[in-house]
């Protein structure tokens, strides 16, 4: 990556951060709320049996109620699993979210279920620090998401505050582009600049 990309993602990924820590905890469980029922009234949920979700650190929108509801609704659940041996997220497969999850590598809750393949996967939820309208991501900087995101089939939907959704980002040529954004208060298509 050059210096001034580097720089200019990192300046982001500050200002993103500090706008989400001054929110008031009733603005971010609100807008949560908003992206759960968007993506639950959403014809790709409606469509997908297969959904490859995340589990929502703490400066993002939580989506927890969206695992519980796929489970419900007899959907198969997948959250993404370090494998030490590659150094990559792979996916595992969810039945019950007391019993199938430990804290993992970077003390993000992960499967404890063995490593599945990628092929049935019909959509995915997709964290980011930022989203342009493009549907390009801003990450956390460890490129894993992009790694993961570059074979998988399906839809993917990026889901973010509606402050980190921006016009523009800058772009490298491994980043990888979702089909939608999922934000307060809608759901966008993606569109090219």
């Amino acid at each position: 990556m050059n210096e001034p990309l580097k720089t200019e993602k990192a300046l982001l990924r500050k200002n993103i951060r500090k706008k989400t820590s001054e929110a008031e905890p009733q603005v971010l469980k609100e807008e949560s709320r908003i992206i759960c029922k968007l993506l639950e009234e959403s014809k790709f949920w409606k469509d997908s049996q297969h959904i490859l979700m995340f589990v929502p650190m703490k400066d993002e929108p939580d989506i927890s109620p969206l695992h519980r509801l796929a489970l419900q609704e007899k959907k198969h659940l997948y959250l993404p699993q370090y494998n030490p041996l590659k150094g990559i997220y792979d996916i595992a497969e969810i039945h019950n979210l007391e019993r199938d999850l430990q804290v993992g590598k970077y003390g993000i809750l992960e499967p404890v279920t063995q490593y599945t393949t990628k092929e049935n996967i019909d959509m995915t939820l997709v964290p980011g620090l930022a989203f342009d309208r493009s549907g390009y991501r801003l990450g956390r900087g460890k490129g894993f998401y992009d790694r993961l995101l570059v074979d998988l089939p399906g839809m993917k939907c990026g889901i973010c505050w509606s402050w980190s959704l921006l016009t523009s980002l800058p772009v490298e040529p491994h980043d990888c582009r979702v089909n939608f954004l999922a934000t307060s208060p809608k759901i966008y298509s993606c569109v090219d600049e």
